[in-house]
């Protein structure tokens, strides 16, 4: 005997997001990379649940079932730009590890940048052998891929990981921040050592979320000289924890802008600094325009834990960051105009029945 019980809002959340995927994969992908500008992330693909998206404080609750549709979308979109035959390169982000500041490198890129790449995928949470053919999927398509690794000190990142998780409604777990950081730059390694006789097709970038005065460079010898130690990273990262509880490194930060982007002869190279110095400005950018409030939690875990219990719900409403570009180039383009309008009248995914087709579904934003 089947029991009809009601579905708790986790499940309904994964069942409608998985759904609105399988009732037009072309339209979701296609809404997605023109929402975040061919930026593969799996924590912006979350975005288009709908139920994820209302309750910015309990989005921890809803990750784990909906994180298997998110990762299609990702690799559906990731094959619909490949199989397009793009001709600028793209950016594989490897790491670092949790805090560090990838999305923030990438998020809500200027023109100058999306002009520069095809896409930016975040790799750093994928395995080494997902990676290798991902660049090979790459280089079939003739695509120069520009590895990419953004190192920030670990107190830094370790307070960065903290703000967020809580933010969210998660509790911060060292082990896994820790388990992040050393994953990442194994495998940013390996792969700069894998590709090293092919500088044609590869070129390793590491973005410093810190210095003032070197904002990137070509050259991973300080990255493969600096030790990681797992146990020490655990422990710095409880210290961290505290001086967050005693109201401690929360102050916002701010990083001095750049302006004039290195050269080289070879004209790849070039190419290849340009598009390492425009993520250095947008990574500058999205840190002075964002705030953080810190949200206190009792204890930090110590092993990974399940949330049994469904969150409380309120009246929420959804604050979209909005980050305007140095160059003013929002307020003077077309596509300017249109995230005015984005801001000032959100969109959100709707799936409807086809006007001109019964029975047939389509993916849409509406307003």
């Amino acid at each position: 005997m089947l029991l009809n019980l009601p579905l708790n809002t986790q499940t309904r959340a994964h069942i409608d997001f998985a759904a609105q995927l399988e009732t037009d994969p072309a339209g979701l992908v296609e809404v997605f990379l023109k929402e975040f500008n061919n930026c593969l992330f799996t924590r912006l693909a979350y975005q288009l649940c709908p139920t994820y998206n209302e309750s910015p404080q309990s989005r921890a609750y809803y990750r784990p079932l909906i994180e298997h549709t998110a990762k299609k979308i990702i690799a559906l979109a990731w094959q619909s730009i490949i199989e397009s035959k793009p001709s600028r390169p793209i950016i594989l982000l490897i790491g670092g590890g949790h805090g560090s500041g990838k999305l923030t490198a990438c998020y809500n890129p200027a023109v100058s940048l999306q002009r520069e790449v095809s896409l930016i995928y975040d790799g750093s949470k994928t395995g080494l052998g997902d990676l290798r053919q991902l660049i090979e999927q790459a280089h079939s398509a003739n695509l120069h891929t520009i590895l990419t690794f953004i190192q920030r000190p670990l107190k830094e990142a370790a307070v960065s990981a903290i703000l967020r998780s809580t933010e969210e409604g998660e509790i911060p777990d060292p082990e896994e921040f820790a388990a992040s950081h050393v994953a990442a730059k194994e495998n940013f390694l390996s792969l700069v050592a894998h590709y090293k006789k092919k500088k044609d097709k590869v070129t390793p970038v590491i973005l410093f979320n810190q210095k003032a005065s070197e904002p990137y460079t070509t050259s991973h010898r300080e990255l493969k000289q600096l030790t990681i130690n797992y146990d020490e990273v655990i422990t710095m990262f409880r210290e961290a924890w505290t001086e967050l509880q005693n109201g401690l490194n929360s102050k916002p930060r701010v990083l001095p802008t750049i302006n004039k982007a290195r050269r080289s002869k070879n004209p790849t190279t070039s190419t290849v600094l340009l598009v390492a110095h425009l993520l250095s400005q947008t990574l500058r950018r999205n840190i002075s325009s964002k705030t953080q409030p810190f949200k206190q939690i009792e204890n930090v875990r110590t092993a990974p834990t399940q949330q049994t219990q469904e969150p409380s719900h309120h009246h929420l409403h959804v604050h979209q960051e909005v980050i305007e570009s140095s160059d003013n180039w929002r307020s003077q383009t077309a596509e300017g105009l249109q995230r005015t309008l984005d801001r000032q009248h959100p969109a959100h995914v709707v799936v409807k029945e086809r006007k001109t087709h019964e029975h047939e579904m389509e993916t849409t934003l509406e307003r």
